[in-house]
């Protein structure tokens, strides 16, 4: 039977005023131009249809990119939902989630997640996120966090996250990403299962 944490509220992180117990390390500004990419087909039919391309009606604004750290949080599943140490659900940990699959549960005061049994010390990064199970999304979301790393950041992490429900592609893809980025430095793997969590001295979150 799992037992839980009480219930904790969310809180939905925006920049450039997290709370107090998330460190910003580095903004990393957008600053590649936005180009509407060219079409060979469909730009015909989308008139004859009285449809509106929608890049065009909305066209993609500059989104920063942040690297946090995080003392003492609770990291639960694969989804990689995340407790800070004041007790506040960070509200972006659970996109792509779902409660019965990641094993959380919901109310009206918040998110209770399973209590952890372990905790990691030393600094983690975190390449878990929901949906993982999707080739494309798991090299964009997950392991597209890799781009974020600088040197300076990689001396920090002594470990890394990772989801335990892999398909063998992706499992090829993230032994190359790893090897890439890390080189030869002796980095431990923690593989997470649904409805796992930990307690972490620091989280190195992309």
């Amino acid at each position: 039977m799992i037992e839980y944490l009480p219930f904790s509220p969310l809180f939905r992180l925006a920049q450039p005023k997290p709370k107090p117990e998330i460190i910003n390390l580095r903004q990393i500004p957008d600053t590649k131009p936005w180009i509407v990419p060219p079409l060979k087909i469909g730009t015909v039919d989308l008139k004859l249809s009285g449809i509106e391309d929608e890049w065009v009606k909305n066209p993609p604004k500059p989104h920063n990119s942040y690297n946090f750290l995080l003392n003492h949080p609770i990291i639960s599943s694969e989804g990689g939902i995340i407790q800070t140490r004041e007790g506040f659900v960070m509200e972006d940990s659970l996109d792509h989630t779902q409660a019965k699959l990641d094993l959380y549960k919901i109310s009206e005061t918040g998110i209770a997640l399973p209590k952890p049994k372990e905790q990691l010390h030393g600094c983690w990064l975190s390449l878990l996120l929901g949906n993982q199970d999707n080739y494309f999304h798991f090299l964009l979301m997950n392991l597209g966090r890799l781009s974020q790393l600088t040197p300076q950041d990689i001396e920090k992490i002594d470990g890394v996250l990772l989801p335990e429900d892999l398909k063998n592609a992706a499992l090829q893809a993230l032994r190359f990403a790893l090897l890439h980025v890390f080189k030869r430095k002796n980095i431990t793997v923690k593989l997470v299962s649904r409805g796992q969590s930990f307690k972490i001295d620091h989280l190195f979150l992309p």
